[in-house]
């Protein structure tokens, strides 16, 4: 679970804390979000998040991504060393990218987030 949480709101922004497991005793990450050109950006990630490297099987799926659009596209496909250096430092942060979902897909619906959690 995390919480966030809107702490700044300007013309040109929205800026947000998130707190991992709703722990205020360690510092929180920050979210911006860029009103003017419409970006939603990781400026800092709490001090208790962590990142997840991908783990080989999301990391194919991933090349099996790319080269079926580039399939679509009429490109033939990568070379294997250039998909793995492509996906190398593919992964995630634990807490940062739920809370991202969230405040991003509010956002572009045209309804930004207020203070919220996500399981």
């Amino acid at each position: 679970m995390v919480t966030f949480q809107l702490v700044e709101t300007t013309e040109e922004i929205l800026r947000y804390e998130y707190y991992p497991e709703d722990d205020r005793s360690a510092a929180p990450g920050i979210i911006v979000v860029d009103k003017t050109r419409m970006a939603v950006e990781m400026k800092k990630p709490a001090e208790k998040d962590f990142f997840r490297p991908a783990s080989d099987e999301e990391k194919a799926a991933m090349q099996a991504g790319l080269n079926s659009m580039r399939e679509k596209r009429g490109d033939p496909p990568l070379p294997q060393d250039i998909l793995d250096k492509m996906t190398q430092a593919a992964g995630k942060y634990v807490y940062l990218d739920p809370v991202m979902q969230q405040i991003a897909g509010a956002f572009y619906s045209g309804s930004p987030a207020g203070d919220g959690k996500v399981e």
